[in-house]
């Protein structure tokens, strides 16, 4: 049900089908017409019967998600909750420390209320094979300023405390040792502001990407 406006309450479909799902997808889609905060809202209430769920997709979800820690005897291998608007720090970390079964995750670009969380727990909470990590994405105007310029511009300085928690999560990064394939992007620092030298300490990487002020390495 990804890249759809929806103009329903689906919860009577969930009733049905949610025990049997082992895929499940809201990826981009928002809900319109009457109702539509409270029909949003009821979606995620049938997160815990989805027992045999193995693909989550949940970007640009805007309802809440306080259910994703009720989902038990999980076997969800794949979990995106990219720009979840609701997404509570402590409900994410939590969720991450009772699956350790998940292969990949994405939180490109991760919801901003949970990066403090989520860097002071990385080695804890994120464990996983494969992980594309994404920051908030500069000012349009300010990346093409810097590309026109061919990178000779100073730019703003961030500030010291989100500069302190990507930091630390960067310095995380390199201690998770089960990651193998990782995605870094939309970093809105150059190497004058962010030391990304502890990746270099992750021992089972084997692929790399790095996305900085709309370039790609």
């Amino acid at each position: 049900m990804g890249w759809v406006r929806i103009n329903a309450d689906i919860s009577p479909l969930l009733e049905h089908v949610a025990p049997q799902l082992e895929e499940f997808s809201l990826e981009e889609s928002s809900w319109i017409g009457e109702n539509s905060c409270q029909n949003e809202a009821k979606a995620s209430q049938f997160l815990p019967k989805m027992h045999r769920l193995r693909r989550l997709n949940l970007r640009k979800f805007g309802g809440p998600l306080d259910d994703l820690v009720k989902i038990e005897g999980s076997q969800l291998e794949y979990l995106d909750v990219s720009e979840a608007r609701q997404l509570d720090a402590d409900t994410l970390v939590n969720f991450l420390n009772q699956n350790n079964q998940l292969i990949c995750l994405h939180l490109c670009p991760m919801p901003r209320q949970c990066l403090q969380l989520v860097a002071a727990s990385t080695t804890s909470a994120i464990n996983v094979p494969t992980a594309f990590l994404g920051f908030t994405k500069q000012e349009i105007r300010e990346r093409q300023r810097y590309k026109e310029e061919n990178g000779n511009i100073p730019l703003r300085r961030p500030k010291k405390g989100k500069t302190a928690d990507l930091q630390i999560l960067i310095g995380q990064i390199g201690k998770m040792p089960k990651l193998r394939t990782l995605w870094l992007g939309y970093i809105p620092y150059t190497s004058h502001f962010l030391d990304i030298s502890p990746i270099g300490n992750a021992a089972e990487l084997k692929h790399l990407h790095l996305k900085v002020l709309g370039t790609t390495s």
